[in-house]
């Protein structure tokens, strides 16, 4: 009788073994589909241009190198060229050899936190979906101190002619500053097409808050708008 017992429990447990784990792989395997779908890999690379609204206007062009050691928290690093173009208007290229004391053209440095929400699919095939993301951190501005070089002009028998030219050194610019960067992305795949907006304390004519030739200051101001921008930015993730 025990022996009966003992094989008809040795039936049954072999029975239930595969069934059970057949269960647990399928669970399994449902779970890593799951989070696949909506997993981005752990490196990006970001192209962005940005419109820069303060007291004046300006272009900023950003490339930007994100990891993420966690799937949805990063570190990442941008390198920014801010230009208002001086005298002309943004869309015009005008001659680089023509000095323009009014031009200011910035190379900003973007240390900061990366954070990205899980992919929102908008189809079942999961063929393209939106997503959020949040850059957090700080810009590093150069050249802090910007010189320009100054002319004085005045009228004779018709011409105008020069009667003094030297150059105005800026004193006490500013060259850190804060930023907060938000955007809606479309994700295909692994590249995402991105629509944001950033605020920050940083302004493109800090470097130019005290001007001074000899002593004397000449202009500047004691404060300044924030930055406010709307950009457009291709990302690759790899």
């Amino acid at each position: 009788m025990k022996d009966l017992l003992l094989r008809g429990t040795f039936v049954i447990v072999g029975l239930l073994l595969p069934l059970a784990s057949h269960a647990i792989n399928l669970d399994s395997l449902t779970r890593v589909e799951a989070k696949e779908m909506g997993w981005l890999p752990k490196q990006a690379v970001s192209l962005q241009v940005g419109l820069n609204t303060s007291e004046e206007t300006s272009v900023g062009y950003e490339l930007d190198y994100q990891w993420y050691p966690l799937d949805y928290v990063g570190l990442g690093i941008g390198l920014e060229l801010d230009d208002d173009n001086g005298n002309r208007p943004l869309i015009e290229s005008g001659d680089d050899d023509d000095y323009d004391p009014d031009r200011i053209v910035k190379l900003n440095i973007h240390p900061m936190l990366s954070f990205r929400t899980p992919t929102l699919w908008m189809n079942k095939q999961h063929s393209w979906g939106l997503l959020l993301r949040c850059d957090p951190g700080l810009v590093l501005s150069f050249p802090r101190n910007d010189k320009v070089y100054y002319s004085g002009f005045r009228f004779e028998d018709g011409n105008r002619v020069a009667y003094e030219r030297f150059t105005l050194k800026n004193r006490g610019g500013r060259w850190k500053f804060w930023r907060v960067r938000s955007a809606v992305s479309v994700r295909v795949n692994q590249s995402l097409i991105s629509l944001g907006w950033s605020a920050s304390n940083y302004n493109i004519a800090y470097c130019r808050n005290n001007m001074y030739y000899q002593g004397k200051r000449y202009y500047g101001h004691d404060s300044y708008d924030k930055t406010f921008s709307l950009f457009v930015a291709f990302t690759y993730c790899f």
